[in-house]
């Protein structure tokens, strides 16, 4: 009977693991959530002695983002949502003037997003999955938690183009999360989305 025990924890601590999957589609609305907050959170932390320099002026603004590589006709719906957040937020709170070429505008503002997306992580003892007739692939989880996460990420150069000087951007961070602790027959929110 103690090998049978045994064999079963040790089974038990083979499933004790952690997982991780990132996603590019924003189906749900929490994924879509987590991303426009973490959005949110990255651009509204920009530093102000940084921008203030702007206020009033002409400005070109860029923004950049690796992305799949698409038709010249498509839009990039995460770096264009990104763009004009960054875009709003330097009309609303500094009052700045966009213009749509380089040669017209007094500063230059390049944004180079590093990361926008949602990454999913699950740490802890489970079964694997197992094929259950009539509900398909399924685990259960004896104590687990499950972390959902929205993150932003990014850094900026500013350039004076009167004085043809650049100025470089701390890197700045965001990140947004939803986390819940699974039990067998239980879930427990450990935190949620405002």
């Amino acid at each position: 009977m103690k090998r049978w025990g045994f064999l079963l924890l040790f089974v038990l601590f083979l499933c004790a693991c952690s997982t991780r999957g990132l996603n590019d589609r924003y189906a749900s609305v929490t994924e879509q959530r987590l991303v426009t907050q973490s959005l949110d959170m990255l651009i509204n932390a920009l530093p102000a002695n940084d921008f203030a320099q702007l206020e009033g002026k002409l400005i070109f603004l860029q923004t950049y983002f690796i992305e799949p590589v698409v038709e010249a006709t498509e839009h990039a719906p995460l770096r264009d949502f990104a763009q004009q957040r960054l875009q709003m937020e330097l009309l609303h709170k500094y009052r700045c003037r966009l213009v749509d070429t380089p040669d017209e505008a007094e500063f230059q503002v390049h944004f180079f997003f590093n990361a926008i997306g949602t990454d999913q992580d699950s740490l802890g003892i489970t079964t694997p999955q197992l094929f259950l007739p009539g509900v398909g692939l399924s685990k259960i989880d004896f104590l687990a938690l499950e972390m959902f996460h929205g993150v932003s990420e990014g850094y900026y150069y500013i350039v004076d183009n009167q004085q043809q000087a650049a100025m470089r951007g701390a890197l700045q961070k965001a990140r947004v999360r939803t986390d819940r602790l699974n039990l067998p027959f239980i879930s427990l929110p450990v935190n949620t989305l405002d």
